[in-house]
């Protein structure tokens, strides 16, 4: 087994001990949200977050050794909100600069219509992060906008896929998708360690019962 898998792992223990995965009558449900969001904060503490952020630096690294660090990237960006501490350690553990956007609501619509500062000077390959991805309409949504802005992305990056489309609306831009944990692999390691009973699937394998809960 690599360091990569012992580190991810490890991490899917540490979502189940924090509270972040939980077991339900259905069968799993996660609350990725970390304590400092700033609407719903969650259960991921300050050593959670950063156990995520290594798995993710290990994921690229291993999966683009030739880069050495985060294929050829200048900076990270979140998903906003529930990407932003995941994408800041991120960038901090890997030595290159790290920026966000505002995210404007109007009832119960969302929209990127800024940043809170110019993206910085020299940046021109971008790193997107996300907890997880469903649709990927937001993860869609920020890599369009970086596109506007003449930024290139590099690829986007999520702790848990949820296989409900994202990578492939991903796919459908240009946009590739790396993920710590598929559904259904966070839940193969649940049900090898004893903590959950095997989930039914459906015949192209998903698991409706695995889902997010709380906002986002």
């Amino acid at each position: 087994m690599s360091s990569y898998d012992v580190a991810r792992y490890a991490f899917a223990r540490a979502l189940f001990d924090c509270g972040a995965v939980q077991v339900i009558p259905a069968g799993l449900a996660m609350n990725l949200r970390a304590t400092t969001h700033p609407k719903t904060p969650g259960p991921l503490h300050a050593g959670d977050v950063k156990y995520a952020a290594n798995c993710m630096r290990h994921l690229q690294i291993e999966a683009f050794p030739e880069f050495g660090r985060l294929k050829g990237t200048d900076a990270v960006t979140p998903v906003i909100n529930a990407g932003t501490p995941f994408a800041r350690e991120l960038a901090g553990l890997c030595g290159v600069q790290y920026f966000e956007f505002e995210e404007f609501e109007c009832g119960s619509l969302r929209s990127i219509a800024g940043t809170n500062h110019t993206i910085p000077p020299g940046v021109e390959r971008v790193l997107v992060v996300d907890d997880s991805i469903e649709t990927g309409k937001k993860a869609v949504q920020t890599c369009s906008f970086l596109k506007e802005q003449h930024v290139e992305v590099v690829g986007v990056i999520v702790l848990i896929e949820m296989m409900r489309g994202g990578r492939e609306a991903l796919a459908e831009l240009g946009y590739g998708l790396s993920s710590v944990f598929m559904q259904k692999e966070l839940a193969d390691f649940y049900v090898n360690a004893g903590i959950l009973d095997p989930l039914p699937t459906d015949e192209g394998g998903f698991l409706p019962d695995l889902a997010l809960f709380g906002p986002r």
